[in-house]
Protein backbone atom coordinates (compact mmCIF):
# COMPACT_ATOMS: atom_id res chain seq x y z
CA UNK A 1 0.00 0.00 0.00
CA UNK A 2 3.05 2.08 0.50
CA UNK A 3 4.52 1.77 -2.77
CA UNK A 4 0.78 1.61 -4.85
CA UNK A 5 0.49 0.08 -7.91
CA UNK A 6 4.64 -0.06 -8.04
CA UNK A 7 4.97 -2.16 -4.91
CA UNK A 8 1.99 -4.18 -5.89
CA UNK A 9 3.66 -5.29 -9.67
CA UNK A 10 7.40 -5.60 -7.39
CA UNK A 11 5.75 -8.16 -4.72
CA UNK A 12 4.46 -10.08 -7.82
CA UNK A 13 7.66 -10.10 -9.41
CA UNK A 14 9.57 -11.15 -6.34
CA UNK A 15 7.34 -13.82 -5.68
CA UNK A 16 7.53 -15.15 -8.73
CA UNK A 17 11.11 -15.30 -8.95
CA UNK A 18 10.81 -16.73 -5.31
CA UNK A 19 8.26 -19.82 -6.83
CA UNK A 20 10.30 -20.40 -9.64
CA UNK A 21 13.52 -20.90 -7.30
CA UNK A 22 11.98 -22.71 -4.90
CA UNK A 23 10.55 -25.00 -7.87
CA UNK A 24 13.74 -25.49 -9.46
CA UNK A 25 15.36 -26.66 -6.34
CA UNK A 26 12.41 -28.57 -5.66
CA UNK A 27 12.12 -30.79 -9.41
CA UNK A 28 15.98 -31.58 -8.75
CA UNK A 29 16.36 -32.76 -5.20
CA UNK A 30 13.21 -34.16 -4.44
CA UNK A 31 13.11 -37.42 -6.70
CA UNK A 32 16.18 -38.77 -6.19
CA UNK A 33 14.28 -40.03 -2.90
CA UNK A 34 12.31 -41.54 -5.50
CA UNK A 35 15.50 -42.96 -7.10
CA UNK A 36 16.97 -44.13 -3.69
CA UNK A 37 13.63 -45.87 -2.89
CA UNK A 38 13.65 -47.55 -5.92
CA UNK A 39 17.59 -48.03 -5.81
CA UNK A 40 17.12 -49.61 -2.21
CA UNK A 41 13.99 -51.99 -3.01
CA UNK A 42 11.81 -49.84 -0.56
CA UNK A 43 9.74 -49.56 -3.39
CA UNK A 44 8.81 -52.33 -6.42
CA UNK A 45 9.46 -50.10 -9.42
CA UNK A 46 13.14 -51.09 -10.43
CA UNK A 47 12.70 -48.51 -13.42
CA UNK A 48 12.73 -45.50 -11.58
CA UNK A 49 16.22 -45.94 -10.12
CA UNK A 50 17.68 -46.42 -13.83
CA UNK A 51 20.15 -43.34 -14.97
CA UNK A 52 20.19 -41.43 -17.80
CA UNK A 53 23.32 -42.32 -19.68
CA UNK A 54 24.40 -39.02 -21.01
CA UNK A 55 23.44 -36.59 -18.12
CA UNK A 56 23.66 -38.98 -14.50
CA UNK A 57 20.16 -37.73 -14.12
CA UNK A 58 17.69 -40.15 -12.38
CA UNK A 59 15.43 -38.86 -15.30
CA UNK A 60 12.63 -41.89 -15.24
CA UNK A 61 12.79 -40.30 -11.20
CA UNK A 62 12.42 -36.65 -12.48
CA UNK A 63 9.58 -37.23 -14.94
CA UNK A 64 7.45 -39.25 -12.41
CA UNK A 65 7.79 -36.59 -10.14
CA UNK A 66 7.12 -33.67 -11.76
CA UNK A 67 3.84 -35.23 -13.39
CA UNK A 68 2.88 -36.46 -9.92
CA UNK A 69 3.37 -33.06 -8.89
CA UNK A 70 1.63 -31.55 -12.10
CA UNK A 71 -1.55 -33.50 -11.51
CA UNK A 72 -1.73 -32.61 -7.67
CA UNK A 73 -1.13 -29.00 -8.10
CA UNK A 74 -3.86 -28.79 -11.04
CA UNK A 75 -6.61 -30.58 -8.72
CA UNK A 76 -6.42 -29.43 -5.26
CA UNK A 77 -6.10 -25.47 -3.57
CA UNK A 78 -3.28 -23.98 -2.53
CA UNK A 79 -3.77 -24.16 0.88
CA UNK A 80 -4.89 -28.08 0.67
CA UNK A 81 -1.48 -28.10 -1.08
CA UNK A 82 0.07 -26.53 1.80
CA UNK A 83 -1.16 -28.08 4.70
CA UNK A 84 -0.58 -32.06 2.67
CA UNK A 85 3.10 -30.37 2.25
CA UNK A 86 3.54 -29.06 5.32
CA UNK A 87 1.84 -31.83 7.61
CA UNK A 88 4.37 -34.31 5.82
CA UNK A 89 7.48 -32.88 6.41
CA UNK A 90 7.26 -32.43 10.08
CA UNK A 91 6.17 -36.24 10.30
CA UNK A 92 9.42 -36.52 7.93
CA UNK A 93 10.94 -34.22 10.82
CA UNK A 94 9.11 -36.09 13.64
CA UNK A 95 10.89 -39.61 12.02
CA UNK A 96 14.43 -37.51 12.09
CA UNK A 97 14.40 -36.59 15.57
CA UNK A 98 13.03 -40.06 17.14
CA UNK A 99 16.41 -41.32 14.46
CA UNK A 100 18.73 -39.19 16.02
CA UNK A 101 17.41 -40.55 20.07
CA UNK A 102 17.74 -44.47 18.40
CA UNK A 103 21.03 -43.78 16.93
CA UNK A 104 22.69 -41.83 19.79
CA UNK A 105 21.62 -44.89 21.79
CA UNK A 106 22.88 -47.96 19.54
CA UNK A 107 25.97 -46.15 18.23
CA UNK A 108 28.14 -43.83 20.73
CA UNK A 109 29.80 -41.22 18.73
CA UNK A 110 33.31 -40.92 18.46
CA UNK A 111 35.40 -38.34 20.45
CA UNK A 112 36.19 -36.60 17.22
CA UNK A 113 32.77 -36.31 15.73
CA UNK A 114 30.08 -33.74 15.95
CA UNK A 115 27.65 -34.30 18.47
CA UNK A 116 24.50 -32.22 19.05
CA UNK A 117 24.93 -30.57 22.40
CA UNK A 118 22.47 -31.08 25.37
CA UNK A 119 21.87 -34.81 24.72
CA UNK A 120 18.48 -35.98 23.87
CA UNK A 121 17.17 -32.38 24.88
CA UNK A 122 16.91 -30.96 20.92
CA UNK A 123 15.67 -34.14 19.86
CA UNK A 124 12.81 -34.17 22.48
CA UNK A 125 11.93 -30.82 22.11
CA UNK A 126 11.87 -30.42 18.29
CA UNK A 127 9.34 -33.56 18.68
CA UNK A 128 7.17 -31.64 20.97
CA UNK A 129 7.43 -28.86 19.09
CA UNK A 130 6.21 -30.88 15.60
CA UNK A 131 3.45 -32.14 17.95
CA UNK A 132 1.79 -28.99 18.59
CA UNK A 133 2.16 -28.33 14.99
CA UNK A 134 0.29 -31.09 14.22
CA UNK A 135 -2.09 -30.82 16.73
CA UNK A 136 -3.42 -27.79 15.32
CA UNK A 137 -4.41 -29.60 12.22
CA UNK A 138 -8.28 -30.08 11.85
CA UNK A 139 -10.53 -33.25 12.58
CA UNK A 140 -10.26 -34.02 8.77
CA UNK A 141 -7.04 -33.15 8.58
CA UNK A 142 -5.32 -35.46 10.87
CA UNK A 143 -7.86 -38.09 9.46
CA UNK A 144 -6.36 -37.68 6.24
CA UNK A 145 -3.05 -37.80 7.44
CA UNK A 146 -3.78 -40.54 9.40
CA UNK A 147 -4.96 -42.58 6.70
CA UNK A 148 -2.07 -41.84 4.35
CA UNK A 149 0.52 -42.78 7.15
CA UNK A 150 -1.38 -46.18 7.58
CA UNK A 151 -1.44 -46.65 3.88
CA UNK A 152 2.05 -46.01 3.09
CA UNK A 153 2.56 -48.33 6.72
CA UNK A 154 0.40 -51.10 5.32
CA UNK A 155 2.43 -51.08 1.93
CA UNK A 156 5.87 -51.04 3.36
CA UNK A 157 4.78 -53.95 5.51
CA UNK A 158 3.66 -55.46 2.07
CA UNK A 159 6.84 -54.79 0.59
CA UNK A 160 8.78 -56.23 3.46
CA UNK A 161 6.80 -59.39 3.47
CA UNK A 162 7.68 -59.55 -0.23
CA UNK A 163 11.39 -59.27 0.17
CA UNK A 164 11.24 -62.04 2.62
CA UNK A 165 9.96 -64.56 0.29
CA UNK A 166 12.18 -63.95 -1.99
Amino acid sequence: MVLGPFGFVLLIIGTAISMFGLVSGDVLNTPRILFALSRDHVIPFKKISRIHPTYATPHIAIVIYCVLTFIIAATGSFEKLMIIATSSLLILYFGVAISVIRLRKKIPAEPREFKIPGGYTVPILSMGIILYFLSNLSKKEMIGTLVFIAFLTLLFIVMKAIKKRK
